[in-house]
């Protein structure tokens, strides 16, 4: 889905569907727009995101320790992380613009538990803000608390009105 294309061609069937009647709220078709852009900024915010945990940990020797004081492409990582949580704050931003405009509750449930997923992940990025970063085993209980989060309802989903 491109640029919020699939927001803006919500059909008859598919409002009712939502439990929007037939016809969509004009105040409900700009939340699910701001949804959707929210929605692939998070995206975006994610990846980046993963790349940093992937650099950080090629970085660990055999005893999950960084050799040196820093990983050898600190610029690199850091960079990679603080660009992943403006990212997550702008995606933050949007999904709680989207809430507050949104008359259905459906929306308003869904972007309650984006900012909520991105939280944790913006918990997390911050760390690389500092010298030196996270550790080891902060990355690895963080990680496995965030893989046990369920994940945000993609625009496709709160369209068509099926929870995940």
């Amino acid at each position: 889905m491109a640029g919020g294309a699939s927001v803006l061609a919500i059909t008859a069937a598919g409002c009712a569907e939502l439990g929007f009647g037939s016809e969509l709220s004009s105040a409900d078709q700009t939340a699910l727009e701001t949804y959707t852009t929210s929605y692939e900024t998070m995206q975006e915010a994610k990846d980046r995101y993963d790349d940093g945990i992937e650099i950080f940990r090629e970085n660990l020797t055999a005893d999950g320790t960084i050799e040196g004081e820093y990983p050898h492409d600190w610029p690199d990582l850091q960079e990679t992380m603080l660009t992943s949580n403006s990212l997550f704050g702008d995606a933050s931003d949007g999904f709680n613009q989207a809430r507050r405009s949104a008359s259905s509750s459906l929306i308003e449930s869904a972007c309650e538990d984006a900012v909520a997923w991105i939280e944790p992940h913006t918990e997390v990025a911050r760390f690389f803000g500092d010298l030196g970063g996270p550790t080891a085993s902060f990355i690895d209980e963080h990680e496995q608390q965030l893989d046990e989060l369920p994940d945000p309802m993609s625009p496709t989903d709160l369209e068509n009105g099926v929870t995940t």
